[in-house]
C-alpha cells in the first residue's frame, strides 16, 4: 500500500510529532525494480529509511502486511531506539489458527482479465466508508503497477505464525494494537499476556480494513496519547 493512504494521520498527528511514512519499494511513489522483494530485502529498506531520514528514538507503526514486516524488522535489528509498537489490523498469531482455506489469488494475479477488475474492488474494500478520492485513486494506482509475480512474493511469508507472537512476547516497550471485530480473540489475548502499561487495544466496530481512514479521530486521538506515554518512559 502507499503511504498516501495514511494522509490523515500525517496531517494529524504531525503538529506534535515528526511522522514519516514509507513507500515500499515498488509501491506508491518509490521506484519499481525488479530487484529482490523478499522479507530480509524489506526489513534492510525500513532500517536505510530510518538512518537516512535520522530517526533516533520512534515508534513503529505498521498495517496489514506492515505489521508482519514491522515485527520482523525489530527481531531482526533489535533497534535500541524503538519506543513503541503500533500494529494495524492483522494477526500477530495469537490463539488458533486461522482454518485453511483454497485460495486462486495466484492465477487472479497472473490472469491479466482477472488481475485488474480484483485490484480496483481489492482498493475499494478496504473502507467501510467512501475513501477520498484522490486516496482511493493512489491505492488503485499501487496496486496496479505492481507486477504478478512480486504481488504473489509479498503474501508468501515464509514464517510460522508463532514468530509474530514470540517476537511481540519479547517486547518490554508499550504496544498498541487496532483491530476490526474478526482479531479481537487476539487482541484480548495480547491484553491479557501484558501489564496494562504496556498493551493499549482498540476494536474498531463498523470500520473497514483501512480503520485509520474510516475512523480517524478515534485513531489519531489514541496514537496521540500513546505516543506521549510511550516517549515519556
Amino acid at each position: 500500500m502507499p503511504a498516501a493512504i495514511f494522509e490523515k494521520q500525517l496531517l494529524a498527528l504531525s503538529g506534535k510529532f515528526r511522522v514519516l511514512a514509507l513507500d515500499p519499494r515498488s509501491q506508491g511513489k518509490s521506484q519499481l525494480t525488479a530487484l529482490s522483494h523478499a522479507p530480509v530485502r524489506r526489513t534492510q529498506d525500513m532500517d536505510e529509511f530510518l538512518k537516512a531520514a535520522g530517526v533516533k528514538e520512534f515508534i513503529l507503526a505498521g498495517w496489514s502486511l506492515g505489521v508482519l514486516e514491522s515485527l520482523d524488522y525489530v527481531a531482526r535489528y533489535v533497534p535500541g531506539g524503538l519506543k513503541g509498537l503500533i500494529l494495524i489490523d492483522n494477526s500477530i498469531g495469537e490463539g488458533k489458527p486461522p482454518a485453511a482455506r483454497s485460495s486462486n489469488f495466484q492465477q487472479t494475479m497472473n490472469d491479466p482479465n482477472k488481475r485488474g477488475p480484483y485490484l480496483r474492488k481489492f482498493s475499494q474494500d478496504l473502507f467501510r466508508t467512501p475513501a477520498p478520492p484522490d486516496m482511493l485513486q493512489a491505492v488503485i494506482d499501487s496496486a496496479l503497477r505492481v507486477p504478478p509475480k512480486i504481488a504473489i512474493q509479498l503474501m508468501n511469508q515464509p514464517y510460522p505464525r508463532t514468530y509474530w507472537r514470540e517476537t511481540v512476547e519479547k517486547q518490554t516497550i508499550p504496544v498498541m494494537y487496532s483491530v476490526t471485530p474478526r482479531l479481537t480473540d487476539q487482541a484480548v489475548a495480547l491484553k491479557a499476556k501484558r501489564p496494562p502499561e504496556l498493551a493499549t487495544v482498540l476494536i474498531f466496530d463498523n470500520a473497514g480494513h483501512a480503520l485509520f481512514v474510516d475512523q480517524p479521530e478515534k485513531f489519531n486521538q489514541a496514537v496521540l496519547a500513546f505516543s506521549e506515554k510511550a516517549f515519556s518512559r
